[in-house]
């Protein structure tokens, strides 16, 4: 049979208490009453189950030890991805955001004009940005519409 790693005090115990018992099967007295009466394979069979029974005793302590020590590998590793988690949303809520990239781009308007992209466009926007008169919006000819706040003739005056 193979032999086994012996990794704690119980596993241990479990093989001292096996070869004890071997040694009391193998004593002279248990062997001769075997002898005489003629069942010697009986006493080999026995002699088997002995070493048999301890042997998956300590097989069977062994796998449970490497369970639980699965099972806390497991928690310890979940403990350890749930503070992950949290430390990713409390990094989340406090720092800024990074700008959209459209607002990393320099703006190419100088001076409240808009970027030239053909002439009778920027024509139009420059329009719609110096004409804020509604007189003007509206093309009335009349200078009634052009007086007033934000007119073309009252653009001087505070109100």
């Amino acid at each position: 049979m193979p032999s086994l790693n012996l990794k704690n005090n119980k596993e241990i115990e479990v093989w001292n208490n096996m070869k004890k018992q071997l040694k009391i099967h193998n004593s002279y007295n248990v062997k001769n009453s075997y002898y005489k009466k003629g069942k010697m394979n009986e006493w080999e069979q026995e002699k088997r189950n002995i070493e048999k029974d301890a042997r998956l005793k300590i097989i069977q302590m062994q796998k449970l030890d490497k369970e639980k020590k699965e099972k806390e590998i497991k928690d310890v590793e979940f403990e350890n991805l749930l503070l992950a988690a949290e430390a990713l949303v409390m990094m989340r809520g406090s720092s800024e955001r990074p700008q959209e990239r459209k607002s990393k781009r320099p703006k190419n308007v100088l001076n409240g004009e808009p970027p030239r992209r053909s002439k009778r466009i920027a024509e139009k926007e420059i329009d719609n940005i110096v004409s804020m008169c509604p007189g003007c919006k509206d093309n009335q000819p009349n200078q009634m519409a052009h007086i007033g706040p934000n007119g073309c003739l009252g653009d001087d005056l505070d109100f």
